[in-house]
């Protein structure tokens, strides 16, 4: 036999077989690792439903809370008003106290002054 043809007997005897066996085993890997990607993929499709519904959930919380803190203003501001036009009014009532004192002082002194 020639040289050629030991090794390629040789090739055919020992590497054919143990090169088959690579490639079953690379071909079982890349068959797992497809299988990963599906699981993956699918994990990530329910991870982005559940982050889109939180989300909605966030929004529709946060838009409440908006309504909510609109409706206060408002009722802070209705309570500001009303506050302010006791404040007013209680104020007007101190001055008008304050001339019926000045008036009921002035009475008193010309009283005191005539001779009775």
């Amino acid at each position: 036999m020639s040289v050629v043809e030991d090794v390629r007997k040789a090739v055919q005897d020992f590497l054919a077989p143990e090169l088959r066996a690579v490639t079953a085993r690379l071909d079982a890997i890349d068959s797992r690792l497809t299988a990963q990607d599906k699981v993956l993929a699918a994990q990530e499709k329910t991870a982005e439903a559940r982050q889109s519904e939180m989300l909605s959930r966030i929004a529709a919380q946060d838009k409440t809370a908006e309504a909510r803190q609109s409706e206060m203003l408002s009722r802070i501001a209705a309570q500001d008003k009303t506050a302010e036009a006791r404040h007013n009014e209680i104020l007007a009532r101190i001055e008008g106290l304050k001339y019926s004192f000045e008036i009921d002082k002035r009475i008193e002194k010309l009283e005191n002054r005539k001779p009775s």
